[in-house]
């Protein structure tokens, strides 16, 4: 049976990796680019048939990559989109990993995108995406470093790369690669998408302030896309970025000892 969905707001999952809303312009096709690289290198890795499991799949938008590649796709949320069938009901930081979630001999391909930032315990997280995945097997995570407050009130996290390292060598991941999605002009224009702005009055001062500053706001973020003119000739710092993405590997030669207990 579905089980109640605890966020308050009305939320639209993603069917495919296309933007839906003005904050996503940037930020969703960096994710699209860069997720399908990783998966991708991970299936060379991988025997033909393998197992993926998708954690948190919600709309399933990585369900057709992940088939197209060879693997057998599960699909596993903790609150099933409507229309959309998973394999299992189940939250990445559950106490335990119930029996019929569980592979003999893992999964060789654990995909975990755009959920971290929405699961209050990461030590049960890691605990169990180690043991969802076999000896040998990848992990494909991201999560945002920068991003607009969204399916509240279950929206808990913006981790830097470091937060992301840390937790994988406590559960003895190993780090494949790691990458800083986007730079300080997709943050901006990621900010300045997702604001709205509105008069504190219906005085015609106020009104004609808040055209102007729409207009303003419109134009710089126009200028921020990546195809703008603006990005062909001037680079920003590379100090903020919009969000992260790691591969990691379980070790052939696997030791349980030494994950953190």
């Amino acid at each position: 049976m579905t089980t109640a969905d605890p966020r308050a707001d009305v939320i639209r999952e993603r069917l495919e990796y296309v933007p839906l809303f003005p904050q996503e312009e940037l930020i969703v096709p960096l994710l699209a680019q860069h997720i399908a690289r990783a998966l991708a290198e991970c299936s060379r890795h991988a025997r033909p048939g393998a197992a993926a499991i998708d954690v948190g799949c919600g709309g399933q938008p990585l369900r057709r990559d992940i088939e197209t590649l060879g693997y057998r796709y599960v699909g596993v949320d903790p609150w099933p989109t409507p229309g959309v069938p998973v394999d299992h009901e189940w939250a990445i930081d559950a106490p335990e990993i119930p029996s019929e979630v569980r592979l003999e001999n893992g999964y060789e391909l654990v995909v975990c995108t755009e959920v971290l930032e929405h699961v209050p315990d990461w030590e049960a997280a890691f605990a169990n995406l180690r043991e969802l995945t076999a000896p040998g097997g990848r992990v494909v995570l991201t999560c945002p470093a920068f991003y607009a407050l969204h399916e509240e009130p279950q929206d808990f996290w913006r981790p830097t790369e470091y937060a992301l390292r840390y937790f994988a060598e406590r559960h003895a991941l190993s780090i494949v690669y790691s990458e800083r999605l986007g730079d300080a002009f997709d943050v901006l224009g990621t900010l300045l998408g997702a604001t709205e702005l509105t008069v504190t009055s219906q005085r015609r001062t106020s009104r004609y302030l808040c055209r102007a500053a729409a207009r303003v706001k419109d134009a710089t973020a126009a200028a921020m896309k990546p195809d703008s003119f603006l990005r062909r000739h001037v680079r920003p710092s590379a100090s903020l970025y919009l969000s992260n993405l790691m591969v990691l590997e379980r070790p052939r030669a696997d030791n349980s000892d030494n994950a953190k207990d």
